[in-house]
């Protein structure tokens, strides 16, 4: 009997482990902002109520996902008080984004996906970046 448990459970076991696995395969996006004085600081996540921060977008990509200024974004895993969207960017290679929450005081932690994608060629680049913002 408890061979026929463990035979029945291993391969919930295998599905469980992908479904985990694949956001590991996601790269981690480069954050950055402009330092007061020139030049850029990076950060390891991308905070709320922020519109000054950025993604540099890696060069084997760049060129397939083209104007920058004419991507379409769409995020994932984030709480639905949490919103993004894209600010023009006068950086090469760099995507602006806007993060705000319609509620303050709710704390946020939290690893999002977010893809870019070219609506003339449909080519889309996934990174995932965690979320921060004080609870208020």
């Amino acid at each position: 009997m408890n061979k026929l448990i463990l035979f029945a459970s291993l391969p919930l076991a295998a599905l469980f482990t992908q479904v985990h696995a694949a956001p590991m395969s996601v790269p981690q996006g480069e954050i950055v902002t402009d330092a007061a004085g020139g030049g850029s600081m990076t950060y390891a996540e991308f905070y709320t109520e922020s519109a000054w921060q950025s993604v540099v977008i890696p060069v084997e990509v760049a060129g397939r996902l083209g104007d920058l200024q004419r991507l379409q974004l769409s995020v994932q895993g984030l709480p639905s008080n949490v919103h993004a969207a894209l600010m023009p960017e006068e950086s090469l290679r760099q995507v602006g984004f806007r993060i705000w929450r319609l509620d303050r005081s709710q704390r946020v932690d939290q690893v999002g996906l977010f893809t870019l994608t070219n609506p003339v060629n449909h080519f889309s680049y996934t990174f995932q970046a965690t979320v921060l913002g004080a609870s208020e």
